[in-house]
């Protein structure tokens, strides 16, 4: 059920434009209301946009113009990090998108440094070719938070050709308490994101079981993402168990076997304890806002100390 004049304001708009199909239906969550969304668009395109987002006037013709242009099949924009609150002409922080157009071919062949972030995992600031979701059965799963990152790096890793607009036309909101990721608390005690990363291990098994560059791109992502939610977690021992018995799992996999070679693999495995799990998740964290290695155990120590 709404509780503002969304509804009124559509039938209003639709008056005018026989295009818009308004499907009004009680609340089941996100996923159910994006999946029948998805399932009842008539057009060639989808474009998702979260409710207390806003869009650039000119976002969907743009993204159109390129993907169609391209024939991509999915066109992404730069966005902002929007707050209301903030003073005018310091609301608004850049975020760069780091590539131009491009395919797994390129990225192979070229050696591109691929790097999974927030502007490929979510499904705002975007828009994705309808055939891409339905002929590979991309969904979003229902009842699980985390779900726009299935559907993100799903997406990602089935598009044949991706394109970039760069340019700012999305409007992320980051202070709206009232929104669902706003609501750090149901992140922070949840382990939803061990059962996303399990489900995208078995949905992307068939299709790229023996392509070492997308599996290597695959774990990195999710050991990458576990690790910063697992800092954030209020249930640290046992999000330290699930991730320690999945990631043991997963490397057991042939699938994934010669990664437990890996350095970083190798140190994970060897936890023993939530805190040993925390020390190395919080000492990347701080790796990543410094060059010097040096500097980085410095200011762990500082850290560890101050939490003693």
């Amino acid at each position: 059920m709404y509780t503002d004049n969304s509804l009124k304001i559509l039938e209003s708009l639709k008056k005018n434009d026989h295009r818009i199909e308004i499907i009004n239906q009680k609340n089941q969550g996100v996923s159910i209301a994006r999946n029948n969304g998805i399932k009842k668009a008539t057009a060639d395109y989808i474009v998702l946009v979260d409710a207390d987002d806003f869009l650039d006037t000119t976002m969907i013709e743009k993204l159109y113009k390129k993907i169609t242009s391209t024939k991509s099949d999915i066109a992404f924009c730069d966005y902002f990090l929007y707050q209301k609150r903030a003073q005018v002409g310091n609301n608004l922080r850049r975020e760069y998108l780091r590539y131009p157009s491009f395919s797994w071919a390129n990225f192979r062949n070229e050696n591109y440094p691929i790097i999974i972030n927030m502007s490929t995992v979510v499904p705002w600031g975007k828009i994705m070719h309808k055939k891409l979701l339905l002929e590979n059965n991309i969904f979003f799963p229902e009842g699980l938070l985390f779900e726009d990152n299935y559907v993100g790096i799903m997406s990602f890793l089935n598009a044949k050709k991706m394109t970039v607009v760069n340019e700012p036309l999305y409007y992320y909101r980051i202070d709206n308490p009232n929104s669902l990721s706003g609501k750090s608390g149901k992140y922070r005690d949840t382990l939803d994101l061990i059962k996303i990363s399990t489900m995208l291990i078995e949905a992307t098994t068939k299709k790229f079981s023996k392509n070492t560059f997308i599996n290597r791109i695959l774990l990195n992502w999710i050991i990458s993402n576990n690790l910063s939610w697992f800092l954030l977690s209020k249930r640290k021992k046992e999000y330290y168990d699930a991730f320690h018995q999945f990631l043991y799992a997963t490397t057991e996999d042939k699938r994934f076997s010669s990664f437990k070679s890996d350095p970083r693999i190798i140190r994970l495995l060897s936890c023993r304890s939530a805190a040993s799990l925390y020390c190395i998740a919080c000492f990347r964290r701080i790796q990543r806002y410094y060059r010097s290695k040096k500097r980085a155990i410095l200011v762990f120590l500082k850290q560890i100390s101050i939490k003693k």
